[in-house]
């Protein structure tokens, strides 16, 4: 018999797979189980919160089994926990073939067959006893006598072995004793209550949200989706597995469409406000780790929820769909919004609900991507925060402080300054804190304007506090995707929060905007498709109207009004802007539609204006009005848009990345130019997607490489294959593949393929990489801060820093005798040698003829130089130097070549010299070996191969010239190894076991 039939969500009681032991049992005067009958197959004699019975009491239980293959009655069969009496007698209840029947030892018995559950007369003891099963003679026929017992640990009999019994972890009350029992089991616990879940949860609680006492307490948030009010009265919230019903809600009706938010405060009954529905547990929440869990009047799960380890004032929120309904992902976030829906409208509505705590100074403005307002003596625009006295006396703020961290409260601590009563005060938030003076442009000392705190607030999101002496909060502003130059603050006597497209720094605040509008997302995602889509947009701001565009311009109120689902027929994009009075418009918003499209590579998709890459006189794709050729070259111009660089070149765009089942993973609005040298020439050129403030979050938060532990970027780019784009387009990434994980000493850029589209057209294969910059190194070596480092690029071009000294490095090599210790340690000292001779070896097995590309750093304060390796587009041979024989070693000794100078002096000192021959035959065999090099080949240009049609077809070439260059490049793999020993003999005075390591290397014998 199952009892607690027709239930819908499953009870977690234990972890599936704990232990199960063997239990040895007192049982002198024991009878073993006869099979013919029933028999006690499970009891527990501790139960607190394994199995409820009808009015939700944990009573202990006996299971009853019927092992045999016909039906028995159980009348006249007597229960107890003393041998000599039998204390309850079953009713008239019927067992199948292998049914069992679950008894409440609670020691109120129960009436007849129909109760809705059996309850025997007696109680077990956890401390030790025994059970007695009897027939209608009163002749014992099973009994089990125990020894202590654990809460919540049931014994029952082996199901392979019923002579045998065995102590469950999970339990499996009115199931067989094994797993299958125990997943059987969990199926049942299930609840008809619906429409209710748990919805936030918030584990720790600084500043966010004080309940009925002012304190600032833990809480759970529950909502009802469906659509009857339902009384809580006996329901329960936990946060321990093993005691479901640690807190039951008093009688309090939450209605259909609300959220009942409850304070996990540890108050309970003295704390809580029935009539105002102000709820507090009786227990807390860990920040670390806890499973909240929220269970019907029987003990029986609604809901469940695991946080871990989530930072003070965030919470952990169920994400709200598109529709408006509640899914089963939740996320960590600042969006905070107890009370409401978990969207931006939801949050809006909580933080326009939220009171000024104290006052009387108060928060009454916040700006947080600034590029226009409050200039500062150095040309720049800080972030400010502006106070303001809404009393009506002089306030001598001293001692005051700021923050955004809940948990560290003083981090700026205000100097005695007084703001009279109606007055403001406005502070920057540029983290360079009390210092008085700073550097302007041209490096001179001036004095500062304002007072500077020592923190700087993100524009992708942040908390900030205003504390007084006494470290209470006076004020709060929750502070996320605010757009540029648009401020966040107060209108004179409201608690509600506003938006500002005109800020007001030290003046009355005007013009305010009620919320930004929730941008419009569609109901089908974006992504591959095999027929044509119907998209439905929607936004979560009520009476919000939508307006679309399709040819990748932005929209705008005078585009395209949405009323019905768009058809996506073909390959395209959709962009989208919500908009409503009293409002600020919602981010645009794009999403690339891939009808019917047969690709054997991920997806990425840029969509921007038209205008911004294709328009004749200012697209950054074109060449321009007035393009000029490099003087003598037909191909290669130094005029011309798509040459242009720095901010002036960029452009914005929607970048979008999809995964190889055609899913969109990524979407960012991003800033866009033209990336390479003379590769901008191409006809298929190379970007750069760099993370903007101005255009959307200051970075790209998403693990694009696989083979890197990076989650967030500043910038990456798209490479079409450089100046090799036409050629055998797959250099560049055979060079990088082969040293990959090599354990070689210079950084790597980490790469991935895809094909490209642009603003819906077909724009050929792309290979994603990291963008060498200071991020970049910043990355790899694990540095805080990308601008405490020196960056080179060639001899003598510096990108970053100073080149001062390296330039006295140079002078001390060409003006000392390198073959001395003392001279090679000193530069040792100061550059990478080890990192140096690698480049130095892998430029050269790869015929790297275009030399200036060698890139070095130093991280200050006292780093060695190190290289980067990188850009292969002139390598793996050439017309000039057919059948691999480029002679790469000596040209890189020659004076006008990049680190010539360095090179040779290293070579001057034998024990590098001699180094470098070995780590050469080291790398021959272990890096460069030809089948080694040919596999690496045939295996990216086999991740491309199916593209090449259509991309040969676009931007000129053949496929067959492309197999050509390929199979240049395996022929030079099979050759390369002997043209190094004869560069390394030609140019060395090789020792015979030298020689012999370099044709062991090869593996062949001259």
């Amino acid at each position: 018999m199952r009892i607690l039939k027709n239930i819908l969500l499953i009870i977690i009681i234990a972890a599936v797979g704990a232990g199960v032991f063997i239990y040895a049992l007192n049982q002198e005067s024991g009878q073993a189980a006869q099979t013919d009958n029933v028999i006690i197959s499970e009891f527990m004699a501790s139960n607190k919160s394994c199995i409820a019975d009808e009015e939700g009491e944990y009573s202990d239980w006996i299971e009853i089994y019927n092992p045999t293959e016909q039906s028995k009655n159980l009348y006249g069969l007597g229960l107890s926990n003393e041998k000599d009496s039998v204390k309850w007698v079953l009713p008239s209840i019927t067992l199948e073939p292998k049914g069992r029947l679950v008894v409440f030892a609670s020691g109120k018995a129960s009436l007849g067959a129909n109760a809705v559950s059996q309850h025997a007369s007696f109680k077990l003891k956890a401390s030790g006893g025994g059970i007695y099963l009897t027939n209608s003679a009163g002749q014992i026929i099973d009994q089990i006598e125990y020894k202590d017992q654990q809460s919540n640990v049931s014994l029952g009999r082996d199901e392979n072995d019923i002579s045998q019994w065995l102590e469950f972890e999970n339990a499996t009350p009115g199931f067989s004793n094994d797993e299958e029992g125990f997943e059987a089991f969990k199926a049942s616990r299930v609840t008809q209550v619906t429409g209710l879940i748990i919805t936030e949860v918030m584990p720790s609680n600084k500043t966010v949200y004080a309940d009925n006492n002012g304190n600032f307490n833990d809480y759970i948030e529950i909502y009802n989706e469906g659509e009857q009010a339902i009384n809580l009265e006996g329901f329960c919230l936990s946060d321990n597995e093993d005691n479901i019903s640690k807190w039951q809600f008093p009688a309090v009706t939450i209605e259909p469409g609300e959220y009942l938010t409850v304070f996990a405060s540890g108050e309970d009954e003295q704390s809580t406000d029935t009539d105002n529905k102000i709820l507090h547990t009786s227990f807390q929440i860990s920040a670390y780790k806890e499973t909240i869990i929220f269970a019907d009047t029987l003990g029986l799960i609604i809901d469940s929820v695991t946080v871990t380890e989530t930072p003070s004032d965030y919470a952990y929120s169920r994400i709200q769909q598109g529709d408006g309904s509640y899914g089963d992902e939740w996320e960590k976030t600042v969006y905070l919004s107890p009370g409401f829906a978990n969207s931006a409208q939801g949050n809006a509505q909580f933080e326009q609900n939220q009171e000024v705590a104290l006052g009387p100074i108060v928060i009454n403005e916040v700006m947080i991507s600034n590029s226009s307002y409050m200039q500062e003596e150095d040309g720049e625009y800080y972030d400010w925060i502006e106070l303001y006295n809404s009393g009506d006396q002089a306030v001598d703020i001293g001692e005051y402080s700021l923050s955004d961290d809940p948990n560290y409260p003083v981090k700026f601590k205000f100097p005695s300054v007084t703001i009279n009563a109606g007055e403001y005060l406005t502070v920057m938030a540029s983290g360079l804190g009390e210092n008085q003076e700073m550097d302007n442009a041209d490096g001179d000392s001036v004095k500062k304007k304002y007072i500077h705190t020592n923190f700087k607030l993100s524009s992708s999101g942040e908390v900030l506090i205003l504390f007084n002496s006494d470290v209470k909060v006076l004020d709060r502003y929750n502070l996320f995707d605010l757009p540029r130059d648009v401020s966040l603050g107060r209108m004179s006597n409201e608690s509600a929060l506003f938006y500002f497209t005109q800020p007001t720094p030290n003046a009355v605040n005007s013009s305010p905007s009620k919320g930004i509008v929730a941008a419009p997302l569609p109901k089908i995602a974006a992504g591959s498709y095999d027929a044509a889509q119907q998209i439905t947009l929607s936004s979560t701001t009520p009476d919000a109207k939508i307006y679309y565009t399709l040819d990748g311009t932005e929209p705008t109120q005078n585009s395209t009004a949405y009323s019905a689902p768009v058809s996506m027929s073909a390959t395209g994009m959709i962009r989208a802007v919500a908009v409503k009075d009293g409002y600020i418009q919602s981010e645009v918003t794009s999403n690339t539609y891939f009808i019917a499209e047969q690709h054997s590579l991920p997806l990425v998709s840029i969509v921007t204006d038209p205008y911004n890459l294709f328009d004749e006189t200012t697209g950054i794709y074109e060449l321009g009005p007035n393009p000029q050729l490099i003087e003598g070259s037909t191909t290669h111009y130094e005029v011309a848009n798509y040459l242009e660089q720095g901010p002036e070149s960029e452009r914005p765009a929607s970048f979008e990345v999809f995964d190889e089942n055609g899913q969109q993973v990524f979407v960012q609005d991003v800033a866009i130019r033209i990336q390479g040298g003379f590769s901008r020439d191409c006809a298929q050129k190379s970007f750069a997607i760099m993370a903007r403030s101005e255009y959307g979050k200051g970075s790209m938060e998403y693990a694009f490489f696989n083979d890197r532990p990076f989650t967030e970027y500043q910038s990456i780019i798209l490479r079409q294959g450089g100046q090799d784009q036409n050629i055998a387009k797959i250099k560049e990434m055979v060079a990088l593949s082969l040293v990959e994980g090599k354990g070689l000493n210079f950084l790597i850029q980490a790469w991935k393929p895809y094909v490209l589209y642009i603003n819906g057209e077909y724009w050929g294969v792309y290979f994603m990489m990291e963008k060498r910059n200071e991020d970049f190194i910043a990355q790899h070596e694990g540095v805080a801060d990308p601008d405490n480092m020196n960056i080179m690029q060639a001899t003598t071009r510096l990108k970053q820093g100073s080149n001062e000294e390296y330039g006295k490095l140079l002078d001390y090599i060409r003006n000392n005798d390198m073959s001395q210790k003392e001279n090679f340690d000193y530069i040792a000292k100061y550059i990478d040698t080890d990192s140096f001779m690698d480049e130095m070896i892998c430029e050269i097995w790869v015929a790297n003829s275009d030399y200036a590309n060698m890139e070095f750093y130093q991280i200050l304060p006292d780093g060695k130089w190190k290289q980067i390796y990188y850009d292969f587009c002139w390598t793996f041979g050439s017309s000039e130097y057919p059948n691999a024989t480029h002679p790469t070693l000596k040209r890189r000794m020659d004076d006008d070549v990049t680190g010539s100078t360095v090179f040779a002096g290293l070579l001057a000192y034998k024990p590098w010299r001699d180094a470098f021959v070995e780590r050469f035959a080291w790398a021959l065999k272990e890096i460069y070996n030809p089948e080694r090099v040919i596999k690496t080949i045939d295996e990216i240009a086999d991740m491309i191969r199916d593209e090449m049609p259509a991309e040969k077809a676009k931007f000129g070439g053949s496929v067959e010239s492309w197999e050509a260059n390929l199979e240049n490049m395996r022929v030079f793999a099979k050759k390369r190894g002997d043209v190094i020993e004869d560069q390394l003999r030609n140019v060395f005075s090789l020792s015979s076991e030298q020689k012999q390591m370099l044709e062991d290397a090869i593996g062949e014998d001259h």
